[in-house]
């Protein structure tokens, strides 16, 4: 009797397979953010934000998974973030010596109740409610100190207002990019607040553009899966054959797409559109001004973003120039002076031997732009106003003087 082995074959579920590169790509999205907060160093204790994108995460995980409608999972994220968000600014939870301590506290309460047949003196867990109780009331105080200081315009620098604001908008676009991704699969409603609240950050403090980079990548190739998985799902329904093999082909091509426009990001230089921002700063700049002081002496607690840094020989990260060349060959402005003008040839011939050399202006332009460009802001003096009328001196020059006219031509206007 010929016996032969018997083969089993386990086919492999293609919709566990696309879960789990979208759950990689979910996961290294959403730890951008407290990553670009943590390296740009404004936010203090900032190591603990990962714990809050991965519980988010993996809270949201659960919710999208299950059968919950949207009317009960959102409310329900909200309100865990909210509880999470007082824990971490509050530091609510009880220390785990303390935990540990109560529950070998309660063991002996059940044998004495069991031996001794006698009820115990304490509550369990007293040690630990009891921290969490005196906790709680420092949060309020200091809460209701720093409304104090705040409505009477005093700097405080309690953070426990910072960290809870926070630890709660990491948590909603935790959870929103979670949730729309593994549910609805709409990886741009998904990580578009995540992308905007990266761009913010990199653009306030200068810090972290190398994780809006990756983020974009990430979010490129989460695009190209999350569409052809939901195009997929379309022609299943529909009865329609499709090849199994679209999958890799797509991460391919989206893998590479990616690469392309990452790279072509990295070339670029920033471009500096000088109209829209003297606008933006004439019309509305004056009342940003006076709401960012006041958040400063909100937050005086916050540590100081830290001085991006320049590499020796290079510019800072906003280059004010359209081509990728070198500054020193790339033609922005010229600047006259009269110092005093040259004679005009005619006179010059009727000089003879004269050297024209000699009557060439020996003073240049060599200064900086009246402010300093740090490369992510413009660091301002205060501001002097005068009222002057036409042709008056703005200070009067001591004798002997020789006047020297500037004129600036630019060459690339707008850039």
């Amino acid at each position: 009797m010929n016996q032969r082995p018997l083969r089993i074959e386990v086919a492999r579920d293609p919709q566990l397979q696309e879960d789990r590169f979208l759950y990689a790509l979910l996961f290294l999205a959403v730890i951008s953010l407290p990553l670009a907060v943590r390296i740009s160093g404004w936010v203090p204790d900032a190591d603990r934000l990962l714990n809050i994108t991965l519980w988010a995460t993996f809270m949201a995980v659960i919710m999208a998974r299950s059968n919950t409608s949207d009317l009960i999972a959102w409310p329900v994220g909200l309100i865990l973030g909210l509880e999470y968000s007082l824990q971490f600014a509050g530091r609510l939870l009880p220390d785990m010596r303390v935990v540990l301590g109560d529950i070998g506290r309660l063991f002996g309460m059940i044998w004495q109740m069991l031996m001794q047949r006698a009820l115990p003196t304490t509550y369990p867990f007293e040690r630990s409610l009891d921290q969490v109780v005196e906790r709680s009331a420092i949060m309020v105080e200091n809460v209701n100190t720093w409304l104090t200081a705040v409505r009477a315009g005093a700097p405080t620098d309690d953070n426990t207002v910072l960290w809870f604001g926070v630890s709660l908008l990491i948590w909603v676009l935790t959870w929103n990019a979670t949730y729309e991704l593994i549910r609805r699969r709409r990886p741009f409603s998904a990580f578009l607040p995540l992308g905007t609240g990266l761009v913010a950050n990199a653009a306030f403090t200068g810090h972290g553009i190398g994780y809006v980079r990756f983020f974009l990548a990430v979010m490129l190739l989460a695009l190209v899966r999350a569409n052809l998985a939901r195009l997929q799902s379309f022609w299943s329904r529909l009865g329609m054959d499709f090849s199994t093999e679209l999958s890799r082909d797509a991460t391919i091509a989206g893998a590479g797409l990616s690469a392309v426009i990452i790279f072509v990001a990295l070339l670029i230089p920033y471009v500096t559109y000088n109209d829209a921002i003297y606008f933006f700063w004439e019309n509305v700049g004056y009342k940003l001004q006076e709401f960012y002081e006041e958040l400063d002496r909100a937050f005086a607690g916050r540590n100081p973003v830290p001085t991006p840094v320049v590499r020796p020989g290079g510019l800072p990260g906003h280059a004010i120039r359209r081509s990728i060349s070198s500054l020193g060959e790339d033609l922005v402005l010229i600047v006259r002076t009269s110092d005093p003008p040259p004679p005009p040839e005619e006179e010059l011939a009727r000089m003879g031997g004269v050297d024209p050399q000699q009557f060439v202006p020996k003073r240049y332009w060599r200064q900086r732009t009246y402010d300093v460009y740090t490369g992510h802001g413009w660091v301002s003096s205060e501001a002097e106003s005068r009222d002057l009328i036409a042709e008056e001196p703005w200070s009067e020059i001591p004798y002997p003087h020789h006047l020297v006219t500037q004129t600036i031509r630019m060459m690339r206007p707008g850039t």
